[in-house]
């Protein structure tokens, strides 16, 4: 992962749910490059220790970045950069394309994590009553064909996934029956969409 790759991460752009401020990350993303291919320890050292508490404005109803996409994307030049510190203190490489070595993969594709069954566990949403929630059965139903689509795990099935997220509709519930939390359930297709793009 070098400088040129730090700067030219593309991240999905949100509208109509929260996401991080664009100017923001751009801005914090510009200072990563400067340090990326740095050979000193205490650059490295002291942006190590702003990656981990960074918070960004958060934005809805206008773009932001998606925040899974960048938190992600942030722990891994974290730890390419704890990787090319450590290079730094013992003179030795990995060889598994930490920052600034020959030969890295960018982050698309050393750090890419296949979404698997265990990504789609049994997740425990807030049971709403007292106001709207997404009816629990057609939740469960459809993470149930999630499940199997990703244990099959075919290329057309895994590659429709987002797809299928984005076009999901559930029945709301109203008061006095029982629901799911309609903010949780978003969150976590959300989560398990931008993963199986990733995934592709």
């Amino acid at each position: 992962m070098t400088a040129s790759m730090i700067l030219n991460q593309k991240f999905t752009v949100t509208k109509f749910r929260e996401g991080y401020d664009m100017s923001e990350v751009d801005s914090f993303l510009d200072e990563l490059g400067m340090v990326a291919e740095t050979h000193e320890p205490a650059e490295l050292e002291a942006m190590l220790r702003e990656i981990p508490p960074k918070r960004f404005q958060v934005t809805k109803f206008q773009n932001g970045y998606d925040m899974i996409e960048v938190d992600e994307f942030l722990d891994a030049v974290e730890a390419g950069f704890t990787e090319r510190l450590r290079e730094l203190h013992t003179g030795a490489t990995s060889g598994t394309g930490s920052l600034g070595a020959s030969g890295s993969e960018p982050f698309s594709q050393s750090a890419r994590v296949p979404l698997s069954v265990a990504d789609l566990h049994e997740p425990k949403f807030t049971v709403t009553k007292f106001r709207e929630g997404y009816k629990k059965q057609d939740v469960d139903d459809f993470l149930e064909e999630l499940r199997r689509s990703v244990a099959r795990a075919t290329a057309i099935e895994l590659q429709s996934i987002p797809d299928r997220i984005l076009n999901a509709q559930f029945k709301v519930v109203g008061f006095f029956k029982e629901g799911y939390d309609m903010l949780e359930v978003d969150d976590f297709l959300d989560a398990i969409g931008t993963k199986a793009r990733n995934s592709r």
